[in-house]
């Protein structure tokens, strides 16, 4: 799996400055554990279970309730799409992954 250098390295100069970092995914908290534990940057995962499918509202109030009202700062893996555009699609139907510099 690629991981983004340039977030890593934000990640451990967070750390490093007495931050903390939580990988907060709507995946299986299996694979975020796997994930998690693979780097090493993070504090703690919060993932999707059996009882809760961490995604859009689920997630926004679980950081909620997690940071209080002084909330966090995100890292998301992709720029988030303005409301109503589609994602791009390659000719043969398949996602374009699109990646770009991390910007805090």
């Amino acid at each position: 799996m690629p991981y983004r250098s340039d977030l890593l390295a934000y990640i451990a100069e967070h750390r490093a400055a007495g931050g903390q970092a939580f990988l907060v995914t709507a995946s299986p908290r299996p694979w975020a554990d796997a994930v998690a534990h693979h780097l090493g940057v993070f504090d703690d995962t919060c993932a999707s279970t059996t009882a809760i499918n961490l995604k859009g509202l689920a997630k926004a109030e679980h950081l909620a309730e997690r940071f209080g009202p002084q909330g966090s700062r995100i890292c998301r893996r992709q720029p988030r799409r303005p409301p109503g555009v589609a994602a791009r699609r390659r000719s043969d139907g398949s996602r374009r992954q699109r990646t770009a510099p991390y910007r805090p």
